[in-house]
């Protein structure tokens, strides 16, 4: 669902905000509608509300809430044309987060939608049976209190933004879609080797064919989709026919995927990461890594990425001689990734199990591992991302053998970053 389609809208912008200490929306279903001037309680209405711009953190738009922890509402009106709408039967429609912290209900014209409860990781919801042609309204009722029993818990270095941290936008997709493909680059003495898989989305399950198109290598290939909605591609290069990504040279091919009913594309660099002893090879050479260790925090937007920040980072970085940075210690926004591929910066991923001695125990492992789950399939084509980073700082108890230690999320953990 990270990739770009034809059919969406951007929920970028200015939204309506208002902080929530004694949670009335909830209470009095702000959704539902506002109330009447003339009664006894009034409830709400959205010229009371402050503006807000999202993606963004509250605390650094509101000198007043820089302190502030715990419940507020995010409001959005916007229309819907009938190019977005989607086709009964034909189309499914989605509401795409990049990252809210820390855990939100959403509702759409009065109905809700969905709850996500792992901050920082991407998520979705299927809207298509309550979006409306023309003017609908959505709610995103956020909460970002410090607790023990989230991932991070109560304990960790940096401050606990809230938000809408990152974009939002609706797409609509044909009922069977591209919904996402993983490419994988082995590099040999004189061959490339580069293997794709590509997955469909279809409640019918239905089998058809998938093209795969490299324009600028002159590569197409049809392949049949199984009833799973999964197929493989296996395609061979002559090595000197293609540009390897490499901090010196972060080369990007234009790889195209296309149904009978849609196309998406996405710009990918071919380069293999792997290990020789306690050497680090890219492309089959050892690589030194000369990094920096970061949060996402820019001095204008706080822990929201924007691409002024990413430029003023990446000049930073590069000024100093690195060419890697370790990415402190949550996902970041999918624009992150995406200019570090291009600028030939390499980095590495983490969730935020952030000195947690119990992270092998519910409900913390399923956060953490689902935060995983969230993370990797929108980030695992970013040739720029070269290390997954599971903890930090969780020694725990027990030696592995025990059922006392982390080993039961460490081995869970890796196992998801491996495959």
């Amino acid at each position: 669902m990270w990739l770009e389609r034809k059919r969406q809208l951007s929920l970028n912008g200015t939204w309506k905000f208002n902080p929530d200490p004694y949670r009335r929306c909830r209470q009095q279903s702000w959704w539902k509608g506002e109330g009447s001037p003339d009664s006894f309680f009034p409830c709400w209405d959205m010229e009371g509300l402050w503006d807000i711009q999202v993606p963004g953190v509250w605390k650094m738009q509101f000198k007043e809430l820089q302190w502030y922890d715990g419940d507020v509402n995010y409001v959005r009106d916007f229309d819907i044309d009938e190019k977005l709408m989607p086709t009964p039967g034909r189309d499914e429609t989605y509401l795409c987060f990049d990252g809210v912290v820390y855990s939100c209900d959403v509702y759409l014209n009065g109905s809700w939608v969905g709850t996500h409860d792992r901050g920082y990781s991407p998520f979705k919801f299927r809207v298509t049976d309550h979006v409306l042609l023309g003017s609908n309204r959505l709610f995103v009722l956020v909460d970002n209190h410090l607790r023990a029993d989230r991932v991070p818990g109560v304990r960790f270095d940096w401050n606990n933004d809230g938000g809408l941290i990152n974009g939002v936008r609706l797409i609509t997709v044909p009922e069977c879609h591209v919904q996402n493909f993983k490419l994988q680059t082995k590099v040999f003495v004189d061959e490339v080797e580069v293997n794709i898989r590509v997955w469909v989305g279809s409640s019918s399950n239905a089998s058809g064919t998938v093209e795969i198109s490299a324009p600028e290598l002159d590569r197409t290939e049809r392949a049949s989709v199984d009833s799973s909605g999964c197929t493989n591609v296996c395609w061979k290069f002559p090595r000197e026919d293609v540009i390897l990504w490499c901090p010196e040279s972060p080369k990007l091919y234009r790889m195209v995927i296309s149904t009978q009913d849609e196309s998406v594309e996405d710009e990918i660099g071919l380069r293999e990461i792997s290990t020789r002893g306690r050497e680090i090879l890219l492309n089959g050479s050892p690589v030194h890594l000369y990094g920096v260790s970061v949060h996402s925090e820019f001095l204008l937007s706080g822990r929201t990425v924007t691409r002024e920040g990413i430029e003023m980072l990446v000049a930073k970085v590069k000024e100093l001689g690195c060419n890697f940075i370790r990415c402190a210690h949550y996902p970041y926004a999918e624009i992150f990734g995406r200019a570090m591929d291009r600028a030939g910066v390499m980095w590495w991923e983490e969730v935020p199990v952030y000195w947690l001695s119990w992270i092998h125990k519910d409900p913390q492992l399923s956060i953490a591992l689902g935060m995983l789950e969230d993370t990797i399939p929108r980030d695992w084509n970013r040739a720029s991302l070269i290390i997954w980073s599971v903890s930090n700082e969780c020694a725990g108890a027990g030696d592995g053998s025990s059922t006392e230690s982390n080993y039961g999320y460490w081995d869970r953990a890796v196992a998801l970053v491996r495959s």
